[in-house]
């Protein structure tokens, strides 16, 4: 029988990979919150309401595509019992009825712009698995066994104009995550199939909420460090949510220092973060002349991905 002992990591590697971690996230950062346009502009799409999802996870997708669309802001939404209510007073079920055959006509009766449909569904495996045997220190032999649940959602959603019946969005989606656990000597029970459920539901339900709606992110912005107190100021403003006051710090840190490339890269971030584009840009080229660096032509980069998203947000917002 192969018997193995564990392996330990030198000591001397384990410090290196912790004073290298400690290096990164000991730089000095911030978050700021971004929107993003949507991948696709419903342009004249006001009202929206989720119709059927068919499949074994449809309900529960429909739900959190609810809530996730209440939250953007951006549309407003039919409510599912007052739609219930008008088709009862016309005679009509909810189940089935709207199509991209019947969308226009019904589009009249609710009073919508554009409804949601499709299907979902979802599908679990579960398995077991032992490791090898290993030693411990008193050289009795020991195995590890694994108990695995693995899931897989696919989702094919679909919006329709109801004013002309025609898809004007669709998107497949699939997901897989997997949970496991493990012990000891015997298989631990299966983890927990509703929390992986949950995970990919929201996934599924997130990816199709940005495709129509814009939404917003924390980007973590990354400073130099800063060489002046002008320049360790603006860094604590930005911090603090305060950004226009921490780009007046950081005009004063190039002032007394122009031949510091840390000082106009700050500066360049700061420009990018209130939306001050031009400015950034010839910020972050003269950071980039006196210190070249792939990080900084990465930022010139970025500031030109994030005008051209507030562009197509604004005309996203104005319903253009």
């Amino acid at each position: 029988m192969r018997y193995r002992r564990l392996l330990h990591v030198p000591f001397m590697a384990v410090i290196t990979i912790i004073t290298v971690y400690v290096l990164i996230s000991c730089a000095p950062s911030a978050r700021i919150p971004v929107t993003r346009p949507a991948e696709i502009n419903l342009k004249g799409i006001k009202q929206i309401w989720i119709g059927e999802i068919r499949g074994n996870a449809g309900e529960a997708l429909s739900e959190r595509l609810t809530g996730l669309l209440f939250e953007s802001n951006h549309f407003k939404l039919v409510d599912r019992a007052n739609i219930e209510k008008i088709l009862k007073e016309q005679n009509l079920g909810l189940s089935g009825v709207v199509d991209e055959e019947t969308a226009v006509e019904m589009g009249k009766i609710l009073g919508a712009s554009a409804f949601i449909t499709g299907r979902s569904g979802i599908q679990f495996n579960h398995s077991h698995s032992v490791s090898e045997i290993y030693l411990d220190s008193d050289n009795q032999p020991y195995q590890y066994y694994y108990s695995k649940t693995e899931a897989h959602q696919d989702t094919i959603l679909k919006v329709i104009d109801m004013t002309t019946g025609q898809v004007i969005a669709a998107k497949n989606i699939s997901y897989s995550d997997k949970d496991d656990d493990y012990q000891k000597g015997s298989y631990p029970p299966y983890p927990d199939r509703s929390k992986l459920f949950g995970r990919i539901n929201h996934a599924t339900a997130l990816t199709f909420t940005r495709m129509i709606a814009p939404y917003t992110v924390y980007v973590k912005v990354r400073f130099k460090e800063a060489k002046t107190p002008e320049g360790e100021a603006g860094i604590a403003l930005a911090q603090s949510g305060e950004w226009l006051d921490a780009l007046e710090q950081f005009k004063l840190a190039v002032d007394k220092d122009p031949a510091s490339f840390s000082a106009w890269f700050n500066l360049g971030l700061a420009y990018e973060y209130n939306y001050m584009y031009d400015r950034a840009i010839s910020a972050l080229k003269e950071s980039c002349k006196l210190k070249a660096s792939s990080r900084c032509i990465n930022e010139i980069k970025n500031v030109k991905k994030l005008r051209a998203d507030q562009e197509k947000l604004k005309l996203q917002k104005s319903g253009q």
